[in-house]
């Protein structure tokens, strides 16, 4: 397989997994109640649909743009948020899951020779990054608040 193959289709992989996050964060948005969390995961779901097109202009600068693959067709992975989901439970998937897609994009980065794809995946990394900290940090804060107030539970 050429390494131009290869590229390819990682970048399609990263693609594929940034819409299925994206598409995470706006169900996450839509089940919980307070306002600043859902504009919090709006923003989340947002970017990550702006780096899927980023992905997806970036293939096409390769002269690959989907012909050994087909047209692109999103996931059909499931995206499963029960009603009964806290808060904690589902940042504690949003973050498993950009962790997930972290290392997938290093594993991309050992394949990816071109210049200007690298440098892409390098800022898609750095804010990824800066998400599981976010993320941490609101579990940690949400967790607090629950053991301070037992009776109280995070709002979806």
């Amino acid at each position: 397989m050429s390494d131009r193959i290869k590229c390819t289709a990682r970048l399609n992989e990263l693609l594929e997994s940034n819409f299925f996050i994206a598409k995470s964060y706006k169900r996450i948005m839509k089940s919980v109640k307070e306002e600043n969390l859902q504009t919090f995961f709006r923003k989340k779901a947002s970017k990550r649909f702006q780096f899927a097109i980023e992905l997806s202009e970036e293939i096409g600068f390769l002269k690959e743009a989907y012909s050994s693959y087909g047209p692109f067709s999103p996931s059909k992975r499931k995206i499963n948020i029960s009603p009964e989901e806290n808060l904690i439970s589902l940042l504690k998937k949003a973050i498993k899951k950009d962790k997930k897609i972290l290392k997938d994009y290093n594993h991309a980065m050992s394949v990816i020779n071109e210049g200007s794809t690298r440098e892409i995946l390098l800022r898609h990394m750095s804010i990824i990054e800066k998400s599981i900290l976010e993320l941490k940090t609101l579990k940690a804060a949400t967790m607090e608040v629950a053991q301070t107030k037992p009776h109280v539970t995070a709002q979806i």
